[in-house]
């Protein structure tokens, strides 16, 4: 019995031994790095595309939470096949004004934070903090720093004009409020299908401009 009950003591200690090694081996390898931006980073990524008044006058990038959970369920909760139809490789589409490409997804994530849906209405009136959010598309086979680029494209466009004819400004009508500006991005990719390399499906993109107000 003793020789017995040896022999099973033995037996787990070995085995234990095999599972910390197991164990060991397992911590040790190396992790994959990722392949796009991790999340925090979009919004840098973005922030360095932009260009001109633009670039100069969005002074800092940041992480939204909200701004990803938001985007997250909206595309859980709104996406179809059919908006495949509009997302191409080579643009971006505004999804505000085409409800089929996913207006209710812009339409969502606008809602859950309680945000301006266009970066027009962050002008020289507003008298206390303002976000503005846009939700855009564009296919899945798209790298996401090239999408952010798209974006930045636009974004560039609409606050150059607002800037030049004086409604996006550092300082308010009335010279009662100084403003700062921020910015921050999200993306949720679709996958339809995947063929070798190409993916077939839509990339979401979601930004927040803040407009900070502070009274002079």
């Amino acid at each position: 019995m003793k020789l017995k009950k040896i022999a099973s003591l033995a037996l787990a200690g070995i085995m234990a031994v095999s599972m910390l090694a197991g164990c060991n081996g397992s911590s040790s390898s190396t992790p994959t790095e990722p392949e796009t931006p991790a999340t925090s980073n979009y919004a840098a990524t973005l922030q360095d595309a932009l260009e001109g008044d633009a670039r100069r006058i969005v002074t800092e990038a940041v992480a939204n939470s909200e701004l990803d959970s938001a985007l997250q369920s909206a595309v859980d909760t709104y996406y179809n096949d059919l908006q495949l139809r509009y997302a191409n490789d080579t643009d971006v589409e505004f999804l505000k004004y085409d409800k089929a490409a996913g207006g209710d997804i812009n339409s969502a994530v606008v809602k859950a934070l309680s945000a301006e849906d266009t970066i027009e209405a962050l002008d020289n009136n507003n008298d206390k903090d303002t976000v503005a959010v846009e939700v855009y598309a564009v296919s899945a086979s798209v790298s996401n720093t090239k999408a952010l680029e798209l974006v930045a494209d636009k974004i560039t466009n609409t606050i150059s004009g607002n800037v030049n004819n004086g409604k996006f400004t550092e300082k308010s009508s009335n010279g009662e409020y100084d403003y700062s500006y921020d910015i921050a991005a999200s993306i949720v990719t679709k996958n339809y299908s995947t063929v070798g390399d190409m993916s077939v499906g839509v990339k979401y993109i979601a930004i927040a401009v803040t407009q900070h107000v502070t009274r002079v």
